[in-house]
C-alpha cells in the first residue's frame, strides 16, 4: 500500500473513533458503552445496532410523555412508579430504579393497565385478558373492581427469572 492509501485509512479509522467517542458521551453510561461494543476495543460493527438505539430512542421521547406519579413496566418486567426524567429524557427515574427509557416499555396512571397474560395478580394466573374482563385461573374479574383490590403483581418475566426448575434422573 502506499502512504496515500495509508493517509487516507488512517483518515477513516480516526473519523470513525472520533464517532463513537462522541456517541458514547451521548448515552454516556457503562451499560450501554458495553452494549455498543466502545469501551475497550472501539469497534465499528456496532454503530448499526447503535443507529437503531438512537432512532428508537427517539422515537420513544416523542411518544412517551410519562408523567410523575404514573406506573411503568419495563422491558424485564418489573412495575415501578416514575418520579422524574433527566434533562435529556434517556433515564426515568421511579421509586425502585432508575431505566433506560428505552426499556419502558407501557406507562399508565392506571396500574391494571400494565397487566398482561401470564402475569399474577393476587396469586391468580392471569390467562386471558377481553375488554373490561380479566380471566385468572380461578374465575373472570371485572377489570375495574380488580384495579381497586390489586395486593400483589409478579410480571410473568419476574417469574421466569426466579421459577426454579426441577430436573429428575430417568
Amino acid at each position: 500500500q502506499n502512504s496515500a492509501e495509508l493517509a487516507e485509512k488512517s483518515a477513516e479509522i480516526e473519523k470513525k473513533d472520533k464517532i463513537i467517542d462522541l456517541m458514547a458521551k451521548f448515552i454516556n453510561t457503562e451499560l450501554s458503552s458495553q452494549r455498543l461494543g466502545i469501551i475497550l476495543n472501539k469497534k465499528v460493527e456496532p454503530l448499526q445496532s447503535y443507529k437503531k438505539d438512537i432512532k428508537q430512542y427517539f422515537e420513544r421521547k416523542v411518544k412517551m410523555e410519562i408523567e410523575v406519579g404514573e406506573y411503568v413496566r419495563s422491558k424485564s418486567g418489573k412495575i415501578d412508579i416514575f418520579k422524574e426524567k433527566d434533562e435529556n429524557y434517556m433515564f426515568a427515574r421511579c421509586e425502585k430504579n432508575t431505566y433506560w427509557i428505552l426499556d419502558i416499555i407501557n406507562h399508565s396512571k392506571n396500574i391494571i393497565d400494565l397487566i398482561e397474560v401470564g402475569d399474577f395478580i393476587n396469586g391468580e394466573r392471569i390467562l386471558d385478558i377481553t375488554g373490561d374482563y380479566i380471566h385468572t385461573n380461578e374465575t373472570d374479574h371485572n377489570r375495574f373492581y380488580l384495579a381497586k383490590h390489586i395486593k400483589t403483581i409478579l410480571t410473568k418475566e419476574q417469574y421466569k427469572r426466579n421459577c426454579y426448575t426441577v430436573e429428575r434422573k430417568k
